[in-house]
């Protein structure tokens, strides 16, 4: 069985949702937060996990993820400048301040 592109990135969709589930699930920080902030920690790290996702499995391709704030583009750099240290093609990733 061969799986076309729309199936192959629902099921990483649901492998990227279910990894972030099960680790925020297991941070006391996360359970800290308000259900609005659980929610856009959830948003903004799915954003990034697909992101990463993308620059290490395929070669062509650089990801844009992008931040409607100074603080939030400073905090997404600063979170792929230390993962990038585990996954060298996270640096492939470009985060763009946008108003």
């Amino acid at each position: 069985m061969t799986l076309d592109n729309n199936e192959l990135m629902e099921i990483q969709e649901h492998l990227i949702t279910n990894f972030l589930v099960d680790f925020l699930d297991n941070d006391p920080d996360y359970h800290l937060l308000t259900q609005e902030e659980q929610d856009n920690a959830f948003r903004v790290y799915k954003i990034i996990l697909v992101a990463v996702h993308k620059a290490a499995s395929y070669d062509n391709v650089y990801p844009v993820v992008f931040a409607n704030d100074a603080q939030s583009k400073k905090f997404i750099d600063e979170a792929i400048n230390k993962l990038s240290e585990i996954v060298p093609d996270v640096k492939k990733v470009t985060v763009s301040l946008v108003h």
